[in-house]
């Protein structure tokens, strides 16, 4: 229940004549008076002794705080402007007084979402269409589509505006037909823009519905609608797909035509993505090197990535699309996670107190965000806030990202980077305490496989580069060690500290990456590998190799101890160290005999 004399009593306090309600604001128009006395009221509550842990689950604050947020975004002059709109009041007054709605609206969009077009199309959709007023899926829809329509969709059969309202109706009414899969019912707003932004004319959504094979009419199977475009470099007339319209001999590229002419890729994921859309499904097309490929919700509590080539680690936010919270497929999977596990709103609602404090109170503000990740530890926005207010050493702001995102080790790379330059100055400057390197390489490790969705080993890849960039000044990058076609030459680009830093961040992660086959496999060969390159790189990788072969017999992994055993007696006919090699070969013999 809202604490309402509290609130006066501090607003008053604080200086304020009389609290003003936003359905107040709404009417007479006076948003900044509001937002004034809305800032005096957060800061009175969250000032000096507050319990922040208890304001995120308090609904009474909760309300203030949404409204300062959605004002923080959309502006009282925007509102004033707004406000002309005929009966844009009564819409402000029912949005702004409804919490449930305010957090639904911050939590679903991103920054570039909120912006006044969406509310006009959000409140033509509120005014035409009754049913967008009551909870349901009518008004998540309308939400959705106001999000994801703030910036104007076009169709790419011809380029021609996509008409949100239309859109609206397209969906609702083939709902209430039960054309679309059940999950269309319950998907939460943010995923249902993945519907509403689809690219298709609603046209191509009706043919790809009626021509779609039954086998594959169900949400876990619809991606495999791709396999209906042929995959083409040109038409029939021998025009290049690279012509763009030419290709399909200026028709619109409508979905039909695509299965006739073909298509290459990106018409392939796009097509992909249009087909589980048509059925209600959240879709969108990812980049990949020099590729296209699409997600969709295959069930209530997973995303599957279709038509891919470069795995989740190098799928990217496409041009047209908008990923929460960053640019990798990475942050779909972890927005996700939390979203589902009930305590983001708290988390976000602690960040807000923190953005607003950010400014005037560093230490407030610092607080908020501790808290805010402490509720949430996947809510990626409030620990880049944390790791930028700098009130952690680097070392504890490493220590803090590699603990909560093992499970999602692309981001936890991406985060640490902010303090990878601090810790270059410090922990990395040191080669025997590269605590920093191994706690990252464990968490990737220790991570649940299957969140992961095989990023772990390439998320390796992308630390011990930056490490060594890092630690050594180079800019150029070293992944070009974990391939064996440019090892050899990469390798021989760098200089020899730079070669030293390499082996040395390469064995911090094999050692950890030892109880891992999927990491090991993609860590250990290359530095086994690299060892034969370089007669300084060998005589470390003697003993380094040496140590984990006894692991591999302690563990009774004869394959991995024999592997280790043959590469130590290459290593040492390499060096034609022939006393060497003997010890080894006998070694071996024992290990087939074990």
């Amino acid at each position: 229940m809202r604490r309402v004399s509290t609130l006066i009593c501090l607003a008053i306090a604080a200086g304020a004549s009389a609290q003003m309600t936003g359905s107040g604001a709404a009417r007479t128009g006076r948003f900044a008076d509001w937002k004034d006395e809305l800032t005096k009221l957060v800061q009175a509550e969250t000032g000096v002794g507050a319990d922040l842990a208890a304001l995120a689950y308090d609904e009474g604050f909760g309300k203030s705080a949404a409204q300062l947020r959605f004002l923080r975004f959309i502006s009282p002059t925007d509102l004033t402007e707004f406000k002309k709109r005929q009966g844009a009041s009564a819409f402000l007054e029912w949005l702004l007084e409804d919490e449930e709605l305010l957090n639904t609206y911050l939590l679903s969009g991103t920054p570039a979402e909120f912006k006044v077009s969406g509310l006009e199309i959000w409140h033509r959709i509120w005014t035409e269409r009754e049913a967008a007023r009551k909870p349901g899926i009518e008004q998540r829809f309308a939400m959705a589509t106001a999000l994801v329509h703030s910036t104007q969709i076009n169709a790419m059969a011809n380029g021609k505006k996509i008409e949100p309202l239309e859109r609206f109706d397209y969906f609702i009414e083939a709902n209430r037909n039960g054309q679309l899969f059940p999950y269309f019912n319950d998907a939460p707003v943010w995923e249902l823009k993945y519907v509403s932004g689809a690219w298709a004319l609603d046209t191509d959504l009706d043919w790809a519905r009626e021509t779609t094979d039954d086998k594959i009419k169900q949400q876990a199977l619809i991606h495999k609608s791709l396999g209906r475009v042929p995959y083409r470099l040109f038409n029939s007339k021998g025009v290049s797909v690279q012509k763009g319209a030419a290709y399909y001999d200026y028709k619109p590229m409508t979905l039909k035509l695509m299965t006739e002419v073909g298509a290459v890729c990106g018409g392939i994921s796009r097509f992909g993505t249009a087909t589980a859309q048509a059925f209600g499904i959240p879709g969108m097309p990812v980049g990949q090197p020099g590729h296209c490929a699409f997600l969709t919700r295959i069930s209530p509590t997973d995303w599957g990535l279709h038509y891919n080539i470069s795995g989740w680690q190098r799928s990217t936010q496409h041009g047209g699309t908008r990923m929460p919270w960053g640019r990798t497929a990475s942050y779909v999977l972890a927005f996700d996670t939390a979203y589902r596990s009930g305590d983001l709103l708290a988390s976000e609602r602690l960040r807000w107190i923190g953005d607003h404090w950010k400014g005037l109170s560093p230490e407030k503000s610092q607080a908020a965000y501790a808290a805010s990740v402490e509720a949430q530890p996947y809510n990626v926005p409030a620990h880049q806030a944390l790791t930028a207010s700098g009130s952690q050493t680097p070392e504890d702001q490493a220590a803090r990202i590699t603990e909560a995102f093992g499970n999602y080790p692309i981001i936890m790379v991406d985060l640490i980077a902010a303090a990878e330059t601090k810790l270059a100055k410090s922990i990395l400057k040191d080669a025997g305490t590269r605590s920093y390197v191994q706690s990252a390489a464990e968490a990737v490790v220790g991570g649940d496989a299957k969140l992961q969705k095989g990023t772990a080993a390439y998320s390796m890849h992308l630390l011990i580069d930056r490490t060594v960039r890092r630690t050594t000044g180079r800019k150029k990058s070293i992944t070009g060690i974990f391939n064996k076609k440019t090892q050899a030459d990469t390798w021989k680009a760098m200089k020899p500290t730079e070669q030293r830093e390499t082996v040395l961040a390469m064995e911090i992660a094999a050692r950890s990456a030892m109880a891992r086959p999927d990491v090991r496999n993609s860590i250990l060969p290359r530095y086994m590998e690299l060892s034969e390159l370089d007669s300084m790189t060998r005589a470390k990788a003697m003993g380094f190799l040496s140590f984990r072969m006894e692991d591999a017999k302690t563990a009774g992994d004869k394959k991995l101890a024999t592997s280790l055993c043959n590469h130590l007696i290459k290593l040492a006919k390499i060096d034609k160290d022939t006393d060497t090699q003997k010890r080894y070969q006998a070694e071996l013999k024992l290990i087939k005999a074990s």
